[in-house]
């Protein structure tokens, strides 16, 4: 798989990409912690993981955090993190920390000219994670429920992961 993604996208050791997604709640949660699922896009919901190749299939995802959890955090409890020694590189967007094998795109402040190598950098990166993006998009098409889980959360959710 890395050598396919190495010639198509020119990025050596690159096995997978990961983006962080928020899924709508239908149903406000009936629980203590109620105001965690406030998420920045919609009223509640809750945070999912995903990762994915260059062929839009989704080889592991995490969900059940709610919507106010940052992608990192969600990134660190998923069992790929924990067994890091399985992937060579995980690309990725500037809300994941920098580590080993987890690739972030440079981050660009305002008023900051950001050199040359970063930007090719950032051009190149950009090109596969449109991958992404049609994942989520497939994904959401293949499964309409996910644009509105209609589901009330009254206790603390269990995670949950799918492996292919």
């Amino acid at each position: 798989m890395a050598k396919m993604i190495e010639k198509k996208f020119f990025l050596p050791n690159v096995v997978s990409l990961m983006d962080g997604t928020l899924r709508p709640l239908g149903i406000a949660p009936s629980c203590g912690d109620a105001a965690d699922y406030h998420g920045r896009k919609c009223a509640y919901s809750l945070t999912v993981n995903v990762i994915n190749d260059d062929h839009r299939r989704i080889r592991a995802y995490l969900a059940g955090f709610p919507g106010s959890a940052h992608d990192n955090r969600v990134w660190k409890h998923m069992k790929q993190h924990q067994r890091s020694n399985q992937f060579l590189y995980l690309l990725c967007d500037t809300a994941y920390e920098p580590d080993s094998f987890c690739v972030p795109a440079y981050e660009c402040q305002t008023g900051y000219v950001q050199p040359k190598d970063e930007e090719q950098f950032n051009t190149c990166l950009a090109r596969f994670r449109v991958i992404t993006e049609h994942t989520m998009g497939l994904w959401k098409g293949r499964f309409p429920w996910l644009r509105n889980i209609r589901m009330k959360i009254t206790h603390e959710p269990k995670k949950f992961e799918l492996y292919s």
